[in-house]
């Protein structure tokens, strides 16, 4: 298995290291067989967090393994074997089948030795496998020498290791009156102690110390017996009045899916008399995930922790919850994006001046976790993020800050070089308070003076991209740095985009960019369809627009008014409205209209000025060609050919069958007298063959149209050749009535 950095031991327990330096030796010479059972051995251990073990196993195993190499870098980087495990890396990286993921860790292992420049570079390769992962984003999107600035000490604070110090393990502090509360495996009460086979080690406890002059702590006692377990306990957190306690504890109920005991957190209270209640488990816990590193507000009814549960964003991210009514804690609320990354967020502090602190690996920092502050909003959002920078921070592990509530005072632990132990509580005096450097204040508004809010705006700093939403009240607040060339960017409906650039190194904290957006012209677009016969509205009228530039398609049913309308979110004015309008509805001739408008004045635009959209009814029987304007389909003398003027006419009726799919139409071709009756009839019937013919060809379903012919059968005048009105003198004019086609609904 991979060993992932989370709220496990390794996390919460951040640090569990041995300090003496492993130099790796690989051999080569085992065969096949002992291979595979020291290879066996080796993940035993390596799954059981028995890392010194594993190390010395896998030296043993094929070199070429890649999965072998990944997992000695893992090994050597928890028990703090840097160089160890950089050179690891280093061999997974190089590999040729490393992922993003392994030329991350490696870019993350190059800080520790403060080679940034090529962690930068291998940053720029994990991004091209890493989708948009803020890691690298939030490293890529600064300017080189950020990290130069982190490594300054601009003079807002001095730290020193404490005497209290040993070679065990010291971490987690947390004020307690005038006291200090933290993690330890240090064992006062008896030589003989429980042992982690992680790093030798006993399992933490809680101790408290009295702080001295000097800030020191002195007078090192177990903090409470009742809080005392079988395992780990620690760090914990407790209310201004000091009478209500959060900590974190193995979960002696159960066991994870990999077997382990995973985290949870336990509360107690301090009654009139000073006595601490039983510790009991809350009801956010879980055996399928681990929570802890509890982070009150001064009245304890506020509480941010740490946890691996599903659908978080990365290894372990920072939540809040709050004390309800029933006296449960609330559903947890992921701190979003602006505090968590994929990496590892921990060791939350909410400061009472509405500050948050916490420990990442993710954010831009100098190396291995390091102390950042965020800015709170009003409505609890995260505002801007800070690095505080040396020498809170180094290229170490820089975690679980805490400050007294002037800021005066505070403490952290780290196991950067020079220390006494694994991890040790160094005391922080402040000169002056860190400042969000250049805090730009985004403020997103109309024309009109109204506040955007909950608005997106896309910020593009010199080459990477990243979003930030304003709140209700139309601003975002960014930690700018030093962004040199911005893009404001922000798109809206019914708006024009609306971009604004500016040199944020140039300004100040408190200086505010407008972004003001004028409004989009409102076109709303009114089409009513009448029946041509009454002119009264019809209902249920399938519309369809097509807009004949880019094919885009919308549909519509018209209401009982007749009308159906359509509000223009993309166009302004002079924009030209080019549509092909579609119409169809039982009992009704399909329509086809070409529409075309050019937008002049903002609002109503009535479709009906400048399109027929009147509907004809259908009857069984009618003649189709007088209904569409067919006009006389003609033939040379004696034959039935279809001419070119012709297919025009005959087009008419291909494209209203198309519209109308279930129409069903009877092609009627008719003479005058002239000639026989026989050759009259044969030279009809062939003429509307050949126009069914050429129609069925161009329409679904040919069986829908076939032609006829009737001779001089059915003149529509008194022109008749034969019979008792022999002697009737006709004109051409007359003739040519009884010579025409028709084209008769028989079937809807």
């Amino acid at each position: 298995m991979e060993v992932k950095k989370k709220l496990n031991h390794h996390v919460i327990f951040k640090a569990m290291r041995i300090s003496c330096l492993f130099l790796i030796v690989m051999s080569v010479a085992l065969n096949v067989n002992a291979q595979s059972r020291i290879e066996k051995l080796a993940n035993e251990d390596y799954s059981s967090f028995n890392f010194n073990k594993a190390i010395a196993r896998f030296q043993k195993v094929d070199p070429k393994n890649i999965e072998i190499w990944r997992k000695l870098a893992y090994s050597n980087e928890v028990i703090g074997k840097y160089k160890d495990a950089e050179f690891c890396w280093k061999k997974v990286a190089e590999s040729g089948f490393a992922s993003g993921e392994d030329m991350y860790q490696y870019a993350q292992a190059l800080k520790y030795s403060k080679k940034y420049s090529e962690s930068q570079e291998w940053l720029k390769k994990a991004n091209e496998k890493l989708a948009n992962d803020s890691r690298v984003l939030r490293s890529l999107g600064k300017e080189q020498g950020d990290y130069t600035e982190l490594q300054k000490d601009k003079g807002n604070a001095t730290v020193k290791n404490l005497s209290m110090n040993t070679e065990d393990q010291d971490f987690g502090p947390m004020i307690y009156g005038e006291q200090v509360v933290f993690a330890s495996t240090r064992a006062l009460e008896s030589p003989i102690s429980r042992i982690w086979n992680w790093n030798g080690l006993p399992f933490l406890e809680l101790y408290m110390g009295d702080v001295l002059p000097n800030h020191d702590l002195g007078n090192i006692q177990p903090f409470q017996k009742r809080m005392k377990g079988k395992y780990h306990e620690g760090p914990a957190s407790f209310n201004k009045n000091l009478d209500f306690v959060m900590f974190t504890r193995n979960n002696y109920g159960g066991r994870d899916k990999t077997g382990a005991r995973g985290l949870q957190l336990y509360s107690s209270t301090k009654d009139e008399k000073g006595k601490w209640s039983k510790p009991e488990g809350i009801n956010i816990n879980s055996s399928d995930y681990s929570v802890g590193h509890a982070a009150l507000t001064p009245d304890g009814k506020t509480m941010y922790f740490v946890s691996e549960m599903p659908g978080g964003i990365g290894g372990t991210d920072i939540y809040k919850s709050t004390f309800t009514a029933n006296g449960s804690w609330s559903k947890p609320e992921n701190m979003g994006k602006e505090i968590n990354t994929e990496g590892n967020e921990m060791f939350p502090f909410y400061h009472e001046t509405g500050l948050l602190y916490f420990s990442s690996d993710g954010h831009q920092g100098l190396g291995g976790l390091d102390n950042f502050v965020a800015k709170m909003g009003e409505e609890g959002n995260v505002q801007a993020v800070l690095n505080l920078g040396v020498p809170v921070n180094s290229s170490f592990d820089d975690f679980s800050i805490v400050f007294k509530g002037d800021m005066k005072t505070g403490y952290f632990a780290s196991n950067r070089n020079g220390g006494k132990g694994n991890d040790d509580i160094y005391a922080v005096n402040v000169l002056k308070m860190w400042e969000f450097e250049k805090q730009i204040t985004l403020i997103v508004k109309d024309t009109k003076g109204n506040l955007l809010g909950k608005q997106n705006i896309e910020l593009k700093i010199n080459e990477t991209v990243q979003t930030v939403a304003t709140n209700e009240k139309g601003e975002a607040v960014v930690d700018a740095l030093t962004w040199k060339n911005v893009t404001a960017r922000v798109e809206r409906n019914t708006f024009f985009d609306s971009e604004v650039k500016f040199a944020a190194n140039e300004m100040h904290t408190g200086d505010k960019v407008e972004i003001v957006m004028n409004p989009l012209p409102v076109f709303d677009l009114v089409g009513v369809v009448t029946d041509k016969s009454n002119n009264q509205p019809l209902a249920d009228v399938m519309v369809e627009w097509v807009n004949t530039k880019t094919g885009e398609k919308k549909e519509f049913t018209t209401k009982a008014n007749g009308e159906f309308s359509e509000i223009l979110t993309k166009n302004v004015w002079t924009d030209t409205l080019n549509y092909k309008i579609v119409m169809s509805r039982k009992g009704y001739l399909g329509k086809v209209v070409n529409y075309r408008h050019v937008l002049v004045d903002e609002g109503k635009v009535a479709v009906n000025k400048e399109a027929d959209l009147a509907m004809e009814p259908l009857k069984v029987g009618q003649d189709l060609g007088k209904m569409i304007q067919v006009n006389p389909i003609y033939f040379d003398l004696g034959k039935y050919d279809i001419r070119p003027d012709a297919a025009v006419e005959l087009d008419k009726i291909v494209e209203l069958m198309n519209a109308n799919p279930t129409m069903v139409i009877e092609l009627g071709s008719h003479t005058d007298c002239r000639s026989s009756k026989a050759f009259n009839l044969k030279l009809s019937d062939n003429r509307a063959k050949a126009s069914a013919d050429y129609i069925k060809k161009k329409i679904t379903d040919p069986k829908r149209i076939y032609g006829k012919g009737y001779g001089e059968s059915r003149l529509v005048n008194q022109c008749e050749c034969e019979g008792k009105k022999l002697s009737m003198v006709c004109s051409e004019e007359e003739h040519q009535a009884n010579r025409r086609t028709e084209f008769k609904l028989v079937k809807i």
